[in-house]
């Protein structure tokens, strides 16, 4: 009686972990395709694939021999489908449900929804070439302070400045690893953080400034509120932590296939 009841616990233990799983996966999955996420990465690989990236490549590197081994190895390791895969898989193993949960319904707010949408728009060609001609003109005419009071909180909350340069520093850390850069290179990479940041930081605000045209400062003061707390602050966090760590692997696969295609051949 007693080996049943341990066998009838064990047989419930494994459903609990199998729907817990399930129910992990597809709520993941809803979240990262509603917060915009799955379509950064998309317009993330489509400008790193485009003739204009290439060329600027090219153009730094001066080498045909170097673009010839580089392409192929950046189509190879930032696949647009495969990190998206990656990404839902990594957010998914580490996932509660019920917290989960609640990122997705409050994804689906008529509030959340708009101002996402709105980020939306930016991710379109269409878009983009808005957004750049854009961020020109607001360089010359910037917004008012208030206004840019109101995007610095949104940038606190979002934490998309730190992000960005997480991300940046993520890539430039793992390529070099993969290259086999010595530890003295290795270490100035952190040193930077500060300043990688601030160069970034002036064209995120300036880019918010466009994709949240018309909506009032009150607005993106309530939207800063949403970001900084749960549901939605631990998912946005655990996606940002899973992005970063992926980046850099597949940056250093990148560094270690360049260093092998590159380096000469001893004999």
């Amino acid at each position: 009686m007693k080996r049943g009841f341990v066998f009838l616990l064990l047989l419930l233990t494994c459903g609990l972990a199998s729907a817990q799983t399930t129910d992990c996966a597809s709520l993941t999955h809803q979240a990262l395709e509603l917060s915009g996420f799955n379509q950064s990465i998309d317009h993330m690989t489509e400008m790193m694939s485009s003739d204009e990236f290439m060329q600027q490549m090219s153009g730094r590197q001066n080498s045909e021999e170097f673009l010839a081994v580089f392409k192929p190895l950046l189509e190879k390791e930032f696949n647009g489908e495969l990190l998206r895969k990656e990404l839902q898989n990594r957010v998914a193993a580490r996932c509660n449900p019920e917290q989960m949960g609640q990122a997705v319904q409050r994804l689906q707010t008529p509030f959340i929804a708009r101002m996402l949408a709105l980020e939306a728009v930016v991710n379109t060609p269409e878009g983009q070439k808005k957004l750049k001609r854009y961020i020109n003109i607001a360089r010359t005419v910037p917004p008012t302070d208030d206004r840019m009071d109101a995007l610095d909180a949104l940038d606190d909350s979002t934490g998309s400045s730190d992000f960005a340069a997480d991300s940046t520093i993520a890539i430039l850390r793992g390529m070099m690893t993969g290259a086999g850069a010595p530890p003295e290179i290795m270490a100035q990479i952190q040193v930077h953080r500060k300043d990688i940041k601030l160069q970034m930081q002036n064209t995120i605000e300036l880019s918010m400034s466009i994709t949240y045209h018309g909506v009032t400062r009150p607005e993106l003061h309530e939207y800063a509120k949403e970001l900084a707390a749960e549901p939605l602050k631990g998912f946005y966090a655990q996606v940002k932590k899973a992005f970063v760590e992926i980046m850099e692997e597949r940056s250093r696969a990148m560094g270690q296939g360049l260093k092998k295609a590159l380096m000469p051949h001893t004999t």
